[in-house]
């Protein structure tokens, strides 16, 4: 009775005698953490337990008394080596505080200097037990308040550690190269490399960067905006995390005999940060015949080729999102016309906690699986001892019958017990090591508006590329791009493409779906009247609306048309591409007047257009020949949506002629058999559909007399039914889709009698 009256109620909850702990563990590894990233602390000291009786009133009338208990402990956690920058951001069950409200958590932080003082508390209430920590940061608290439940809430950390910001990219990520350094040397912490067994010239800039840069492991991941803030906290190999940051950096870790290397795949220049990268891609040595060591008899370069079908097309990188309190967040890449030609065939998940931002994340991931997708072949050879200098990472040309001169990429090296060097070699694809990365919206609340227009086209360069550029096949090219210098720029993702042959009616024949690499010369190019290369002239052009990039090439490729561009008609080819600004280059020693075209004289402001396979190509029916086509591209953004109202789109007029008139057929002969005449030709023409035969009866040196005879898909015809010691005079035309060229002839052809 005395409970309803104003008594006292025992507590529900039994009193604890001691704190209920998240981790405490003797034998766990102090974590190394650099940049910025997520840590969960060890407990390493606690004491000062205290249980604390409570009572308040409850009831009807507040009369009644309850009994309740409130805990709390003082207590310290070490965090990571030290010595780090400061904390962040606190998570304590879940709940995440802002950086200004650490101070007001309680909390002391010990950053892990060297020589670091004790923590006070401890110094007068325990000081048999006030230890310094040197080199370990940690937290301390006293008094924590625990509540009622006596169990210390689960506590995570925003780390400042190693290196904090030492990438210079604004995100509070590490050095890439300074990282290794430390892992490898540090005399604290590291993994007891010796420092003069490191390429040092290799791994840090040389301070050149910022302008004419050079093509040092820290200059490549400062250019493309790679960083890491990797937790170390559990037990593992070094060379597993060395490799795996290799990776994750698109390098490659080389054992030289005497120094260590990591060196980028990285294929074109970059610029960024401040910095500009120069790859290493430059020929090396170039091998043939005379310099390979084979069994006689068997072929001195082997090739392993991998069937496509087995290629991995996607990969997803498991990164933390920074944005979104590290938590963990997929970064997917795909090669969508692999996966529709073979089927998704997806590479096992890479989990890399290093990565917090996912902008950097996707290019990463994009760089990863276009190893994977694009560089299948390899190539096993040997060569005598005199190629001793060659390393892996550089660049050799090799020869063989079968495929001509081709570029590779030095993978190892192996000596053999009687001297010879036995090279394992892949292919080196322009571009595969590099991207600009596809964009990753946030798991963070709000994001960007996937409904952002994409804005307007620039202005297309569309023409007929020659037949002998298309296998005979006559062609429109268009190279589009998005963009045009307004906030829209970013937000393109590309354009439906529609025809109409009356401007009314439209139907879509295609889509594209990256832009071209298109621009305007910034400088006047003159014409050219010598032999190829141009080492006279240098074409000087600008890629900024479509933010393209250009890469110099071998001389082979270069005499061989790989860097095929359109200017004003003039199809020309370069072999170097010396980055002058943002997205400017000068084009030098250039092949010109290809493909029949006139090495004429182009102004600046005059289109330009890197010809590759973001180029747009659509089969030209014969009906649009000599008619008016009327072209709309209809833009639509990044995420495949926003797309522009039809009616909207500029229409681009455009008159095709089929490649033009195909020249007449050469070394046309006709010669007379019995009852039959038999004639043959040659012809040098794209794109021939077919030859036109016209005869006449009798001797005659005018066309006009010529009566059509027949149409044949081959060069030669025979023409029977004819009766002893006839004469007949013929012609022959070329056909295309563009029309019917000049006749060849004429040619007189009598039978003879049997």
């Amino acid at each position: 009775m005395g409970g309803l009256f104003g008594g006292t109620m025992k507590a529900g909850k039994p009193q604890y005698t001691g704190i209920q702990i998240q981790t405490s563990t003797s034998t766990l590894p102090v974590p190394l953490i650099w940049g910025m990233n997520r840590s969960g602390p060890n407990l390493i000291w606690y004491g000062d337990f205290k249980a604390n009786k409570k009572k308040q009133k409850a009831g009807k009338g507040g009369g009644q008394k309850q009994e309740y208990y409130v805990y709390s402990a003082s207590l310290a956690m070490a965090l990571c080596e030290g010595e780090i920058e400061g904390i962040g951001r606190v998570y304590i069950d879940q709940a995440e505080e802002s950086e200004t409200s650490f101070a007001s958590t309680g909390y002391t932080l010990f950053v892990g200097s060297d020589p670091q003082s004790p923590w006070g508390y401890l110094t007068s209430k325990h000081p048999s037990e006030a230890l310094n920590y040197p080199g370990v940061a940690y937290l301390a608290i006293a008094n924590y308040d625990l509540g009622q439940s006596a169990a210390l809430p689960q506590h995570n950390f925003e780390v400042k550690g190693l290196q904090y910001n030492s990438a210079e990219i604004g995100t509070g990520d590490a050095d890439s190269a300074i990282i290794i350094d430390e892992f490898l040397t540090d005399p604290q912490f590291g993994a007891g490399f010796p420092a003069a067994s490191i390429d040092y010239d290799q791994l840090y800039s040389t301070g050149a960067a910022p302008t004419p840069g050079d093509s040092t492991f820290q200059t490549y991941c400062r250019a493309m905006g790679f960083a890491m803030s990797p937790v170390l906290a559990s037990q593992e190999p070094a060379s597993s995390i060395l490799d795996r940051w290799a990776r994750l950096m698109n390098s490659a870790i080389v054992w030289t005999g005497e120094k260590l290397r990591f060196i980028p795949y990285g294929d074109e220049v970059q610029t960024g940060d401040g910095v500009t990268y120069l790859p290493e891609t430059q020929v090396r040595y170039t091998l043939g015949d005379g310099d390979y060591v084979s069994d006689a008899g068997s072929d001195p370069v082997i090739m392993r080729r991998s069937d496509p079908a087995e290629a991995y097309n996607s990969l997803r990188l498991e990164v933390r999102d920074r944005d979104n309190q590290y938590n963990d967040a997929p970064v997917d890449w795909k090669d969508q016309d692999l996966i529709e030609n073979y089927g998704q065939r997806p590479e096992a998940s890479f989990k890399a906690t290093e990565i917090t931002e996912l902008d950097m994340a996707s290019r990463i991931v994009s760089l990863m699986g276009q190893r994977k997708a694009y560089i299948r072949n390899e190539y096993d050879f040997s060569t005598a001892a005199s190629y001793i200098l060659c390393e892996p990472m550089d660049i050799i040309e090799i020869y063989d019958p079968s495929w001509g001169l081709m570029p590779v990429r030095i993978k190892e090296i192996t000596e053999q017990e009687n001297g010879d060097l036995a090279f394992l070699v892949e292919e080196f694809p322009e571009g595969v090591g590099s991207t600009s990365g596809f964009g990753t919206q946030s798991n963070a609340g709000g994001g960007q508006n996937q409904a952002t227009p994409p804005g307007p086209v620039n202005e297309p360069l569309i023409f007929e590329p020659p037949l002998a550029m298309t296998g005979g096949v006559a062609q429109i090219w268009a190279a589009v791009s998005g963009g045009d210098g307004t906030d829209y720029g970013p937000f393109w993702g590309g354009a439906n493409v529609y025809l109409s042959l009356d401007d009314v009616t439209y139907q879509q024949v295609g889509i594209v779906e990256s832009p071209a690499r298109m621009g305007v010369l910034t400088a006047d190019l003159d014409p050219y009247g010598g032999a190829n290369p141009d080492t006279v002239h240098t074409l000087a052009v600008n890629l900024l609306q479509s933010n393209g990039e250009l890469l110099s090439v071998s001389s082979v490729d270069a005499a061989n048309a790989v860097t095929i561009c359109y200017v004003d008609g003039e199809y020309i080819a370069y072999q170097d591409a010396t980055l002058t600004g943002v997205a400017q280059y000068d084009l030098d020693t250039l092949y010109r007047a290809l493909y029949g075209s006139t090495a004429g004289s182009h102004l600046a402001g005059t289109k330009f257009a890197r010809l590759d396979e973001n180029v747009f190509k659509l089969n030209l029916q014969a009906n649009y020949v000599g008619q008016t086509v009327y072209i709309k591209l209809q833009s639509f953004n990044l995420w495949g949506i926003a797309t522009e109202d039809l009616a909207d789109c500029i229409v681009y007029e455009f008159i095709p002629d089929g490649g033009g008139l195909p020249t007449a057929p050469t070394g046309f002969a006709a010669v007379g058999g019995y009852q039959q005449n038999s004639m043959s030709w040659e012809t040098d023409a794209q794109g021939v559909s077919g030859y036109n035969v016209y005869a006449y009866h009798g001797t005659s040196t005018d066309f006009n007399d010529a009566t059509f005879l027949r149409t044949t898909q081959v060069p030669s015809f025979i023409h029977v039914g004819l009766t002893d010691t006839d004469t007949w005079t013929y012609w022959v035309t070329s056909t295309t889709i563009g029309g019917e060229s000049l006749p060849a002839g004429p040619e007189t052809a009598t039978t003879v009698t049997p």
